[in-house]
């Protein structure tokens, strides 16, 4: 079975990705993977996050303040490594605001996976992709089920295709 990693990484081959926001880049992996395998392609890529505990993802309850910082620290410091590299720190539910309508190529989703968190970000983020641009979001592997359902709430049923090994959720904007 292919990891998440890997499915975006093969989703975004063939496409002609410029500018790009990672949401919820709590790790970094995610982001250093993709700028180290597309650094030249990629002018752009934005990756945001809280980079603290929240009351909604219970998953992160056992992390500390200092790891929280060093886990910020580190995906600063990966802007020395990529000039392309913005690091917005800040709830994905304020920071859409300061960007143009149609300014991304692709939105990548890993947050909060509630419903209520993820039917806002979707709503809030959607607009802000170029057409035939792409919206992708990680499906975890526990309780996908109110992820999926606010997917479905804010995006025709037709217009996502989920990958053949249930890793990401995808939506091309027309």
């Amino acid at each position: 079975m292919e990891t998440h990693h890997n499915a975006l990484i093969n989703f975004m081959k063939d496409k002609d990705i410029k500018t790009m926001a990672e949401v919820g880049a709590a790790m970094s992996k995610m982001t250093e993977l993709i700028l180290n395998i597309y650094k030249h392609c990629i002018t752009q890529y934005w990756a945001t996050d809280i980079w603290g505990w929240n009351e909604a993802n219970k998953i992160y309850i056992n992390v500390s303040k200092t790891e929280w910082d060093i886990r910020y620290f580190h995906a600063c410091q990966l802007m020395c490594c990529y000039p392309q590299l913005r690091v917005i720190k800040g709830s994905a539910l304020e920071i859409f605001e300061i960007f143009p309508e149609s300014f991304f190529n692709l939105v990548y989703i890993d947050a909060d996976h509630h419903y209520d968190f993820m039917a806002s970000t979707i709503k809030n983020w959607r607009p802000l992709i170029k057409t035939d641009g792409f919206l992708l979001g990680k499906i975890p592997r526990k309780k996908p089920e109110e992820l999926l359902r606010a997917v479905s709430d804010c995006i025709k049923e037709t217009d996502v295709i989920i990958d053949q090994d249930g890793q990401l959720w995808t939506h091309r904007v027309q």
